[in-house]
Formats: C-alpha cells, sequence, structure tokens
C-alpha cells in the first residue's frame, strides 16, 4: 500500500506538564510516522522553509521538500490533568501548497492520500481536483486555525478557531473525514455530534471519523453508525494521537480489515500506544496486531 501525506512540515515545540519537546510536527510529521511504523510505503510532501524539520532515523519513507517562505513554528501547550484540552499559537509562513507544487507522476502510483492542512489557506480546491480518482483522507483541523487580525505572512499569534466555508466545498472529493467532536461543532454548526456527522455526509463526504478522547470514536457512513472504544492507558504525552488514529485507520486497510468496526479498533489501539511514549507513534503492526486478538 502507498500513501501520500500533503501538507507543511513543522516545527513544534510541546509542552505537557513539566514536559518541553521540541521536534518536526504537523500531520505530515505524526501521521507520516505512524503509517511508516505501521509498513505503509509513505511518501510526504511537505511544504516548509530551505530545511526540512528533522524525522526520526528510523523513518524509511520518502519526503518531497516543496520550497515555501519559511517553516512554521507552532507551540502546543496541553494541561496535563486535561490532555483533550489544548492551547496553542504560532508563527505561520506561507506554506500553500498549490497544484503545480505536486507532479502528476508523483501522485499515480498512490492507493491513498492525506491531506493535512495546519492552517486555513494551505489546501484549496483545485489540489483537491488533481486528485480525485484516489481515495483521500481529509483532517480539516488546520482548515479552521486562523491568526485573528492578520492577514500578510508571516502572522504570529495565538490561533483562534472558526468556520471556514471551503471545508464544504472540497468535502464532495474526499473519503474519510478525521476530526474530534470540538472541530465538528465548529464546521457543521452543530452541537450534537449525530447531526454534525449528517450535515458532512450530505455535503459529499462519504465517511466521518469523530475521535473523542477518553470517550473512544465515532465512525459515520450513509448507513452506519459505530461506536469504537478508547483503550485506557497511562498518557505520557497526547500530541499527535488524532492523527496516528488516521494513520492506524488508513494502514487497517492494508492488515485486510475490511469493516470498519475494525479499523476503528485498530486505529484506536494505534492511537492508545501513541500516547504512551512522547514523539510520533514508534510500534509495529505486530504489537497492534496482537492487541487486535
Amino acid at each position: 500500500m502507498k500513501v501520500g501525506v500533503i501538507g507543511p512540515i513543522i516545527q513544534d515545540v510541546n509542552i505537557y506538564g513539566n514536559q518541553k519537546i521540541e521536534q518536526a510536527g504537523g500531520v505530515t510529521f505524526y501521521s507520516g510516522c505512524a503509517l511508516d511504523s505501521l509498513g505503509v510505503d509513505v511518501t510526504i510532501f511537505g511544504s516548509c522553509g530551505e530545511t526540512v524539520p528533522e524525522f526520526p532515523e528510523s523513518f524509511k519513507g520518502n519526503i518531497i521538500h516543496l520550497l515555501k517562505q519559511g517553516t512554521t513554528t507552532h507551540t502546543n501547550i496541553t494541561p496535563e490533568n486535561e490532555p483533550d484540552k489544548r492551547y496553542d499559537q504560532a508563527i505561520v509562513y506561507d506554506n500553500s501548497i498549490l497544484p503545480q507544487d505536486i507532479s502528476t507522476s508523483d501522485l499515480d502510483d498512490l492507493d491513498h492520500i492525506v491531506l493535512g492542512p495546519m492552517f486555513h489557506s494551505q489546501i484549496g480546491l483545485e489540489l483537491v481536483k488533481k486528485l480525485n480518482g484516489t481515495p483521500v483522507s481529509l483532517a480539516p483541523q488546520g482548515m479552521i486555525r486562523y491568526i485573528e487580525g492578520q492577514n500578510t505572512y508571516p502572522q504570529s499569534g495565538e490561533f483562534i478557531r472558526k468556520f471556514n466555508q471551503d471545508v464544504y466545498e472540497i468535502l464532495p472529493y474526499v473519503d474519510n473525514v478525521f476530526l474530534d467532536a470540538n472541530e465538528l461543532v465548529i464546521i457543521s454548526g452543530k452541537q450534537q455530534t449525530d447531526k454534525g456527522a449528517a450535515k458532512l455526509l450530505d455535503s459529499g463526504a462519504k465517511t466521518i471519523i469523530v475521535t473523542q478522547g477518553q470517550k473512544g470514536s465515532l465512525i459515520y457512513t450513509n448507513s452506519q453508525k459505530i461506536q469504537v472504544p478508547a483503550f485506557p492507558v497511562e498518557v505520557i504525552n497526547p500530541i499527535g494521537a488524532g492523527d496516528s488514529y488516521m494513520a492506524g485507520y488508513i494502514a487497517a486497510e492494508q492488515q485486510h480489515y475490511k469493516d470498519l468496526e475494525n479499523r476503528g479498533k485498530f486505529a484506536a489501539h494505534v492511537a492508545s500506544k501513541s500516547l504512551q511514549s512522547s514523539g510520533p507513534f514508534k510500534g509495529t503492526v505486530d504489537e497492534i496486531l496482537e492487541l487486535m486478538n
């Protein structure tokens, strides 16, 4: 299975309790590393400045560097007693990815594509149209991130989250949407998770996957609603767990899990294991399969 991950590669500063860890970050990093650890052939199309933030030595995937204005720095602050909450701020450079940035030949042999914007302006409709025909997973959290009162790059300040109509323009081209319950409220305008998921399905997406931290996750299609439990573990660091869940869900297809419930359970085990250490997911397929059994 060959998967492409498209988005910025950023420099993360993660603060959780007394821990402070500086490393690469973004969906490209966390889901890309998790997919790689799970045996998937990964190509990252990563936008950043001249120097690409460092990936682990164990990373076997391919990184195609999309040179942009600069490398965004993102500071995540997660209260130790509230691991499902996050406060963040950033210095954001123009890392927008345009259709001409990625050659068609690099996309041709991909079995799946992940879109992982970090800021509202980084992924547009024309790029998504270029991917048409290949299954697409979208992590829309970045599409609702803004910095108040700033319209030119670089932008600096605390992130705010607000509705972005662009999400709805690309939903008809998307197979899976991965988001948490709070992001679903902002994007759908619905307080009830069922109604929010229904709105996104009605707008063209095929499957909506809503992560709820310790409450587990929900998978919605037009004909199904599946509750997937969380698998509680001692939390060492929660950063990247959602991206690891997405990677697990996609990688589960390679393990021949056709039913959505088992894909969700496989993903939940990957997310739980990622919580048990700092940095990207470092587990193996065999470890997850053992947990599944």
